[in-house]
């Protein structure tokens, strides 16, 4: 058994959101693209599907991304006028570790400082 990393890309508009009963939100329709192999491929592949679902109509884009290389210059590569957004989790990973080894490890202390930054 060998390692393969599978790439996935998500287009969606934001006027396909809505919000479930209780609130949540959902996306009613979104493309899904996945690739083994170049990232620029995958660029390529997610491109098509999101003019084919809208993307010529789209006022603002946003590329969400994990913070690897390969997307940023997928971003400037197809989508250079779009914002880009790191994703929450790789965002704030850095600030939980830091603040575990500033406040001792897990505690009220640690999640207070983490959390008021």
């Amino acid at each position: 058994m060998e390692w393969h990393e599978l790439k996935t890309g998500i287009f969606y508009l934001h006027e396909q959101a809505a919000r479930t009963e209780g609130g949540r939100g959902v996306i009613i329709d979104k493309k899904l693209v996945r690739w083994q192999g170049p990232p620029m491929e995958l660029g390529r592949r997610r491109h098509w599907e999101a003019l084919r679902g809208g993307l010529g109509r789209a006022e603002d884009t946003l590329v969400l991304g994990d913070g690897i290389p390969w997307i940023w210059n997928l971003k400037a590569d197809r989508w250079a006028e779009a914002r880009a957004l790191l994703d929450f989790w790789h965002g704030s990973e850095p600030l939980w570790e830091l603040g575990r080894a500033q406040g001792g490890g897990e505690g009220a202390a640690t999640t207070a400082w983490v959390e008021s930054r």
